[in-house]
């Protein structure tokens, strides 16, 4: 029987490990941490559901869930979308093996039917199989770097020299500590407080993501110099200060829009921070008497969506701004792109970029004698034009989101059908000689701004675009070199070089060191200014009423030294209508202000804000941490915000969010249509007057009528393109003359040049030699039949790795389904082997 061991031991092996993926096992007590409350279950996510989420989770079924009512587990298994019991709640959790967050299967070894399971109101969950008081309290501990050191990559640093600023930039997280409590959380280049015993943690990266993660308004910090470590601790007390300082923090905030004059509902928010103030008297009142550790939970939690619901209403809903989300389309149908553009709408935004080059392909049928290819998954289905459809018949800007030099990815199953592929000799080329085919530049294809044919191949496509569709405008994305670093930079194609020491004298070389390095930056620079100055006199000859907008670097000087991007000479001479500066992460608040100031009455801005970033990006940002950023591009008089992307906007529920704050009126964009638009600003002028400067005591009632008046004579005069800038002339001095005070007239000239901006920024024109003329009336066109191409796409395999560079809108939650799928097909085929084994063996005995 020697020849049964092996089959028999691996079949006895798969039997014993079989069962670890499939049956669940109680533990005595366990915690995870969950990702949040009441949000979409991303992949690789814990979230818990309350009954204020709604009657059901609405999750599908490729996770994992618990339900648990009055702290006992009532149901567990795979099926999602379970009901939240009303005196319970539902956990939810999905599996990402990539990046080895399991939480499905954490809840399916550790939960039962029967188990105790509790929260705590900073997401722990707590599993156990006796009853117990959830630990809602605890203390988190991490290494800090030094003493008042330089804040580096990944870096914990501890700023104590007392009344002064830590001295950091915009790239990091700070949480601010008096008397070893934390007083204040966010922001960077904090004032350390004068009271003795005061000191502010500094974090880059990873120790940014883990203050912004565990820091709390009102926890002790003890430093142990020792072993070099900061402690967080939360207990009963820290948590009631938390409380109390987060109401100091909303009278603050509250205090600060009364003096700015924002347009906001004083009389709720007051009532609403005034009724928290008595929840947290009660609450502080009921635990000193009873020492109900399970009572103050349940008080913080109610206090904690309460104060997040009153933070909401400190913020103006504008009448007319871009609230933009960038798209990579992936539906086939125009029901599934009418849907998608639906919810899109229901969650607040108005504006759509839809990228239109990605995976190497086009999304729409192009020509038959083009470069470019429609990308084999859309199968002839022009989704460009269901997504203009869509858009349009809900008063929705379409902006065809277009990037110009980089042209694939070689990652890519499409790579192959590339434009870069097809004419390498239009590749950028690399001071090493290498070309940026994707092996050198992070799988990346990029065109060399300095080929002439390349150029005009574009110029051309863009030019077909714009007469075909009816777009609202082109957006320029990767209009520029790929990134300097140290060792590596592009725009070394003998043309370039030949041209730069056909004018300087001297062959470039790829050193900062190098005596006409600046110049070479220029250089190359040039290249690309020159191509968006040809793109704007295109589209004022073909198409003088679609945008042309840029994604940017939100950093100028940077764009300008690393990426060769002098966009602020395409702002100061009139090329561009709209900025997208792409301000990610927390930092760049010194870079948007000085974008916004830039783009004056020449073009309009919509600040790029980074919902998709998580901890691997170095900051993990929910829909709440978007409230402050969108505040303060408000604040700073930008036009809009741009979300990137629209998954992680719908995915992390930001419009859920925000369509509570700052999205809770419905916004016109300012260009789609200007008369409507620029009405609806005075309008919103009007209201701020009323409801808010006049019984604020920012102007009497006599002026406001006055002014009111002179604000109706400029909404009548709008006309598709023009107005009465007499009248126009008339308002803002009457700001300057009445008895106002200077805040109120301050918000009030921004609201009216607001207003009249769209006509400035549509009906300006560029003159053939880049300068600024006279402003135009933009002609009316026709566009032109779209020929039909042919969709043979036989000649180019499919059968290429994945794009790896491009980011993906989301994994399919069905990855599992084909996990249990292949072990269940794995177990049958071992016993169908073992079974034809035996029976062969048994033949060949006899």
């Amino acid at each position: 029987m020697n020849f049964l061991r092996k089959p028999l031991a691996l079949f006895l092996s798969l039997l014993f490990v079989f069962p670890l993926f499939v049956m669940p096992s109680s533990a005595a007590s366990a915690w995870m941490i969950a990702d949040g409350f009441n949000m979409e279950r991303a992949d690789g996510t814990m979230v818990i559901y309350t009954p204020e989420y709604g009657e059901t989770t609405g999750t599908n079924n490729y996770g994992y869930e618990i339900v648990v009512d009055n702290n006992i587990v009532i149901g567990v298994g795979r099926l999602g979308n379970n009901t939240i019991p009303k005196n319970g709640f539902v956990v939810s959790g999905h599996d990402d093996e990539g990046h080895g967050r399991l939480m499905a299967y954490w809840l399916n070894i550790h939960c039962e039917i029967g188990d105790y399971c509790y929260y705590s109101p900073d997401g722990t969950v707590t599993v156990s199989d006796e009853p117990m008081v959830a630990d809602t309290f605890c203390t988190v501990a991490n290494y800090y770097d030094s003493f008042n050191g330089v804040r580096d990559v990944d870096t914990l640093i501890i700023y104590n020299n007392i009344g002064a600023y830590t001295g950091t930039n915009d790239w990091g997280y700070e949480v601010v500590c008096t008397n070893g409590v934390i007083s204040s959380i966010g922001g960077n280049n904090n004032l350390v407080p004068n009271e003795i015993g005061s000191f502010v943690l500094s974090g880059h990266g990873s120790k940014a993501d883990w203050l912004m993660k565990n820091a709390r308004l009102g926890m002790s910090v003890e430093i142990s110099q020792t072993d070099k470590t900061v402690h967080l601790t939360y207990d009963e007390y820290s948590a009631i200060s938390g409380m109390e300082l987060k109401i100091k923090s909303l009278w603050d905030s509250f205090n600060a829009s009364k003096n700015r004059f924002d347009n906001i509902d004083y009389d709720t928010v007051s009532s609403t921070i005034k009724k928290l103030e008595a929840d947290v008297q009660a609450a502080k009142d009921k635990f000193d008497k009873d020492k109900d550790t399970q009572a103050l939970s349940a008080a913080m939690n109610k206090f904690n969506t309460d104060a997040q619901y009153a933070a909401l209403l400190i913020s103006e809903s504008r009448s007319m701004e871009y609230r933009a989300a960038w798209v990579r389309p992936d539906q086939t149908t125009a029901e599934d792109v009418d849907d998608y553009v639906q919810n899109l709408y229901n969650n607040g935004i108005n504006t759509l970029c839809v990228e239109t080059l990605y995976d190497s392909c086009m999304i729409m049928p192009m020509p038959e004698d083009s470069l470019f290819e429609q990308n084999p998954m859309f199968d002839g289905f022009d989704v460009l034009q269901a997504y203009i459809d869509s858009c349009h018949k809900r008063n929705m800007e379409l902006h065809v989101w277009l990037p110009v030099f980089y042209v694939g990815s070689s990652g890519s199953k499409n790579a192959l059908r590339s434009i870069g592929m097809k004419r390498k000799d239009w590749l950028s080329v690399s001071s090493n000689g290498t070309v940026a085919d994707g092996k050198a530049t992070n799988g990346y294809i990029m065109l060399d701004p300095s080929n002439k044919e390349a150029k005009e191949f574009l110029l051309d496509t863009y030019k077909y675009i714009v007469q075909h569709y009816a777009i609202d405008s082109f957006q320029l994305d990767y209009i520029r070199y790929y990134t300097r670093s140290v060792d590596l930079d592009m725009g070394y194609t003998e043309t370039a070089m030949s041209e730069f020491e056909a004018e300087y004298g001297v062959r470039p070389e790829s050193s900062p060191y190098f005596p006409y390095w600046n110049e070479w930056v220029q250089f190359r620079a040039d290249y690309i200014s020159d191509f968006v100055l040809q793109i704007k006199l295109m589209l004022d000859e073909y198409a003088p009423h679609v945008l042309l907008a840029a994604a940017v670097v939100p950093d100028p000087v940077e764009a300008l030294t690393y990426n060769y991007q002098d966009y602020s000479y395409w702002v100061d001479s009139g090329w561009l209508d709209l900025l997208f500066p792409m301000a990610y992460n927390s930092g760049y608040q010194s870079a948007i202000q000085g974008s916004i100031d830039r783009c004056g009455d020449l073009a309009f801005s919509a600040i790029g804000l980074g919902i998709y970033t998580d901890a691997n990006e170095g900051m993990d940002y929910a829909a709440m941490d978007m409230l402050p950023q969108v505040n303060y591009n408000t604040a700073c008089n930008a036009n809009g915000s741009a979300f990137f992307n629209s998954y992680w906007y719908l995915q992390k529920l930001t419009g859920k969010y925000l369509t509570k704050g700052p999205f809770r009126e419905q916004a016109i964009t300012p260009t789609l249509d200007v008369i409507a638009a620029s009405k609806a600003q005075i309008e919103y002028t009007k209201s701020r007057i009323n409801n808010i400067i006049v019984p604020l005591g920012g102007m009497s009632e006599e002026d406001a009528k006055t002014l009111i008046a002179k604000l109706d004579k400029l909404s009548s005069s709008f006309e598709k393109y023009t107005y009465d800038e007499a009248t126009y002339k008339e308002v803002r001095n009457l700001i300057g003359d009445l008895n106002i005070a200077n805040e109120a007239s301050i918000r009030l000239f921004q609201d009216v040049e607001f207003a009249v901006k769209a006509y400035s920024v549509n009906c300006k024109v560029v003159n053939a030699d880049g300068t600024l003329g006279d402003s135009k009336v933009p002609h009316e066109v026709e566009l032109l039949d779209k020929p039909v191409p042919s969709t043979d796409t036989s000649d180019v395999s499919d059968d290429a790795s994945e794009d790896t560079t491009d980011k993906n809108e989301g994994n399919d939650d069905g990855d599992n389904t084909v996990l249990w799928i292949v072990l269940a097909v794995a177990a049958i085929a071992m016993i169908g082997g073992l079974f034809f084994f035996l029976k062969k063996k048994k033949t060949a005995d006899s």
